[in-house]
């Protein structure tokens, strides 16, 4: 049976709307300014969910308030082959904290910082 197409809506910080299909194993959030907030919704909207390969989540300065978020999401991932985190005003604290979770995730094979 075909997957459900599952869609959220993440502002973004100019009170903008990206869309995101939850069924699709890419998803592109890159340069969609969606800081810490937005990854926190998409954090609490993914429930392990199998589909996702392929997450790039580069140029949003999400910071280091949504290591905890972006470690959620890698873990509810477990199918996830690679995530890119660049351009995000990470620390090495938080890039330490993500890799330790990514390490868990078998099938991750590209964490780009």
């Amino acid at each position: 049976t075909k997957m459900e197409e599952e869609f959220i809506f993440i502002p973004d910080r100019s009170l903008e709307e990206v869309k995101v299909d939850l069924s699709s194993p890419s998803i592109q959030l890159d340069e969609k300014n969606i800081g810490a907030a937005g990854i926190k919704k998409l954090a609490l909207s993914i429930q392990k969910n199998e589909t996702i390969k392929v997450l790039d989540l580069s140029g949003n300065a999400l910071g280091d308030k949504a290591a905890s978020d972006i470690k959620k999401v890698i873990h509810e991932c477990p199918n996830l082959e690679q995530i890119s985190l660049a351009s995000n005003d990470l620390s090495q604290k938080s890039a330490a904290t993500i890799l330790r979770e990514a390490i868990n995730c078998s099938n991750l094979e590209v964490v780009n910082f």
